[in-house]
């Protein structure tokens, strides 16, 4: 896991800039939610119901982000949350380590949602529930 001086900085693991971009392309997105407990990009916790708040607030300001108003996917209390919301999609999701990176399947079936192994679980999470809300709006 990443320092929070790393994140501060601006180091990304995985390629470059692809955690901060989906992180962004998440918080753009209108059925975006932030939840207590989730961390920012800074490694800030939502701690209570008002931060939540004030987050969305923030987001619908629009304008240019900053880090600490993106969340950190890779974070524990973050990923479970963005499968909470993938599971709103797909009950059963569940996300997996596999040869080629993580993926992110829609139930027992064995279906994929991405198909592109991702270097983290919470990039692949990201990933699929991007997806998932594309598939359902």
């Amino acid at each position: 896991m990443a320092t929070r001086l790393a994140v501060a900085m601006g180091i990304q693991r995985g390629k470059a800039g692809v955690v901060s971009d989906l992180a962004r392309k998440l918080v753009e997105h209108p059925r975006w939610e932030w939840h207590v407990g989730m961390v920012d990009g800074l490694g800030e916790a939502i701690e209570t119901e008002y931060d939540a708040d004030r987050m969305r607030e923030v987001d619908l300001l629009g304008g240019g982000l900053l880090r600490s108003e993106l969340p950190d996917i890779d974070h524990p209390a973050t990923k479970g949350w963005l499968l909470a919301m993938l599971r709103v999609v797909y009950k059963n999701a569940f996300a997996q380590e596999t040869s080629c990176g993580w993926l992110v399947f829609s139930g027992m079936s064995g279906h994929a949602i991405d198909y592109d192994g991702s270097p983290t679980e919470g990039e692949a999470l990201a990933r699929a529930l991007l997806a998932a809300w594309e598939a359902a709006p």
